[in-house]
């Protein structure tokens, strides 16, 4: 999976924040097109509810998926999937851009958020530990803003997940 790798080169945040304005430009995918693009299945997970236009309301095509492990039903994860594209998604896209770009020193409070370098990929990763949670935020294929939270899942776990994603490129 390609995540947008953001490093402090100057440049490549420089050439992707241009090549956002074309996508302002693009016409987002419907909620039927991008629930097309995500599998029923991933690894051992199945889809078990699925929500198209989420983020309708605020003119962002979107869809929310859920995800449940076949044999541990305490264990769980939401797919929430946002298209960049147009003027409206570009604006969540851009903040997210944002976030992904400043580090976060981890604070030992009951959440914890920092940014990750794993395998080249800029991943935004938040813990909340006494409700063994973790959120991550990504962009994939420099358009679609992508939120997984899980539930009693460890990193490990969520990381193959995410891993198994398709890389829509």
């Amino acid at each position: 999976m390609k995540v947008q790798s953001f490093h402090q080169n100057e440049k490549e945040i420089e050439r992707y924040d241009e090549s956002l304005e074309d996508l302002s430009q693009k016409v987002p995918l419907t909620g039927e097109e991008l629930k097309k693009k995500v599998p029923v299945n991933i690894g051992s997970f199945s889809q078990v509810d699925l929500v198209i236009g989420s983020q309708e309301e605020i003119g962002v095509s979107s869809v929310l998926f859920i995800y449940q492990h076949a044999i541990e039903n305490n264990k769980f994860f939401t797919l929430e999937i946002m298209d960049g594209a147009g003027e409206s998604g570009i604006i969540f896209l851009k903040q997210s851009l944002e976030k992904l770009k400043s580090d976060f020193d981890p604070v030992a409070s009951k959440e914890e958020i920092f940014i990750n370098e794993h395998q080249g990929f800029r991943i935004l990763e938040k813990q909340i530990q006494e409700m063994s949670q973790i959120h991550l935020e990504f962009i994939l294929a420099k358009r679609f803003l992508v939120k997984v939270r899980s539930e009693n899942l460890s990193k490990e776990e969520l990381t193959c997940i995410v891993h198994l994603l398709p890389t829509w490129d």
